[in-house]
């Protein structure tokens, strides 16, 4: 890594750690109570060693963890292997052979979208609803092989001939999936091969099908269709559809060829290749399943509403968020279904709306089950899942860990990802200061963990510790300058006017006006974290506040804890 790659990794790393201390009080209150008494040894214009009591066991060596992704993070409308997408499109367009796209909300869609060869779409309970006239084709189009839809609702909102089409390609899937509307057919099979499982179909009013059977223009593909478990609402349009044009192609391109005018064995032909349903010749030279004189009894007691304000889901980890109206009209009741991976469980669900004003949840009939009334605007609906502290925490083996405790959440994430695996002795150490050396191996660790020399550590830090590399670069990188005797101090306890430097550092040093002597304590600041901490209190990195006392203190000597590192990582993590 180039000089100018470490400087520029280190100023994004730094502005994350600015952004999460800003929204937490892990360098402000809560640090301010873990002050010890002991006195800070004195020094000149480097960094002061803390009042650390001795060395600790060396944290083990974690996989690296690299702040350029965005695994983990959960903001946008869809997620691909842990990474989020603001759009739909971005999501398809990142997609590779393999992969599943997961929405994580509703999407409205104004264009229609192609999905990627090997590709999954999971609406997880989800809908797309069209927001705009689509002159030909389907709102969901299928031109590659090996592509899945699935537990996906589609809206077209009478502004589309279809609502999922299949072009020339093989391997198709539509499984648990509810298909609202299509001017002409739900489902289009244009000379493709599909599978149609447990899946609602209710095309527009006036549609000539559910499900065409079709052959194109220069089409040569003999369609294949398997209906298993497919239903319908319509009273009018036959369940499939084959036209007389696709009936002659049929004929020319069966292997062999079946005589034009022999329409029965065309029919013959296609019902070989069509499981689940049989279709006969009509009047007008086509064929079809016939037109259902009993309609399929209501598969879905509520259906995503086609009318009314929208009802928005927001992303959520650990757990999937379903509503059962896409839209609602004010006054109307919206069930909202909340269920944690294995290992959660829910925390808290909120609906607000279009003004941010919270919209009161009440619980429902059936665990985890909420409802709330339709306000007269769009809704937010969101929801926190939490680990439930048993086997599959990430934290249960630590006997030291205290699952109900305030830090559980952000020790879970960091043991999780390698971040701080705790010591060798077992424990996780939550409440011990975070030394000097762990603190620059998980700057290092945030940073790539890129490769560096260790032939110029100072003499109290060896080659060979999990600290070696990391503190060599945080030494070469500018973050860490050692003591004025060419020590590091390893081991001693990292405080908060050396967290303030660090950081300040970091961002370039930059000179703020201000004093800070309406601080009681602002002259246990050491010359050298002087600018740093005005710079800190200024952008509101270290606030000093007291709430027990209800005293202002900058605490400069005070410590950090590993649990609340732990925190800072974690809303790093999430803040990407």
């Amino acid at each position: 890594m180039t000089q100018d790659n470490c400087g520029w990794v280190r100023r994004r790393t730094a502005a994350l750690l600015a952004a999460a201390l800003v929204a937490s009080p892990v360098l402000s209150a809560p640090l301010t109570a873990l002050a010890d008494d002991s006195q800070p040894v004195t020094a000149s214009s480097t960094e002061q060693p803390g009042t650390g009591s001795g060395t600790e066991d060396a944290p083990g060596e974690g996989s690296e963890t690299n702040p350029e992704g965005d695994a983990g993070t959960t903001t946008g409308v869809a997620t691909i292997d842990g990474h989020s997408y603001d759009t739909l499109e971005a999501a398809i367009a990142a997609a590779s052979e393999g992969q599943t796209i997961t929405l994580t909300s509703n999407v409205e869609l104004a264009a229609p979208v192609d999905l990627p060869a090997g590709v999954t779409l999971d609406g997880n309970g989800h809908a797309l609803t069209c927001t705009a006239e689509v002159a030909s084709g389907a709102l969901v189009n299928v031109t590659n092989a090996n592509v899945t839809v699935k537990d996906l609702t589609v809206n077209t909102a009478g502004l589309v001939k279809h609502g999922i089409q299949f072009y020339c390609t093989t391997g198709g899937t539509v499984e648990g999936c509810t298909v609202n509307g299509g001017r002409y057919t739900a489902v289009c099979v244009n000379g493709s091969q599909v599978a149609i499982k447990d899946t609602v179909l209710n095309p527009d009013e006036g549609a000539y099908a559910s499900v065409e059977y079709g052959m194109g223009s220069g089409v040569t593909s003999v369609p294949s269709v398997s209906l298993e478990g497919v239903t319908t609402k319509s009273q009018t349009a036959p369940l499939v559809y084959v036209d007389s044009a696709t009936m002659s192609r049929v004929a020319e391109n069966s292997d062999p060829k079946i005589d034009a005018a022999d329409t029965q064995a065309i029919v013959d032909k296609i019902n070989s290749s069509l499981a689940g349903a049989q279709v006969s010749l009509d009047e007008s030279g086509s064929a079809t399943t016939g037109k259902p004189s009993d309609p399929e009894p209501d598969p879905d007691p509520n259906p995503p509403a086609q009318t009314g304000e929208p009802v928005r889901v927001q992303s959520a980890t650990g757990g999937s968020i379903k509503v059962s109206a896409s839209r609602a009209d004010a006054g109307d009741t919206v069930t909202i279904t909340l269920t944690p991976n294995e290992g959660q469980k829910v925390s808290s669900v909120t609906v607000k709306d279009a003004s941010g004003n919270e919209v009161e949840v009440t619980p429902g009939e059936k665990d985890g089950q909420y409802t709330f009334v339709m306000p007269d605007s769009a809704v937010s609906v969101s929801a926190t899942f939490v680990c439930d502290g048993g086997e599959h925490c990430p934290t249960h083996a630590y006997p030291d860990v205290d699952q109900d405790d305030w830090y559980h959440a952000a020790v879970d994430w960091a043991a999780e990802n390698d971040v701080m695996t705790g010591y060798a002795t077992g424990d996780f150490g939550p409440d011990d200061a975070i030394s000097r050396a762990q603190m620059a191996t998980v700057l290092w660790r945030l940073a790539g963990s890129p490769k560096t020399s260790t032939s110029g550590l100072p003499a109290d830090c060896s080659a060979d510790s999990f600290y070696g590399e990391a503190v060599a670069w945080a030494l070469e990188d500018g973050a860490f300058t050692g003591y004025a005797t060419g020590d590091f101090g390893p081991a001693d306890n990292l405080t908060r006017e050396q967290a303030a430097t660090v950081l300040w550092r970091s961002f370039g040093s930059p000179q703020v006006e201000g004093d800070l002597s309406s601080y009681p304590d602002a002259d246990e600041v050491s010359d050298f974290a002087e600018d740093a901490m005005r710079w800190a209190v200024s952008e509101g990195i270290i606030t000093g506040e007291n709430p027990e006392e209800g005293v202002h203190l900058l605490d400069p000597q005070g410590t950090c804890s590993r649990a609340e590192l732990a925190a800072i990582l974690m809303r790093i993590s999430d803040s990407e």
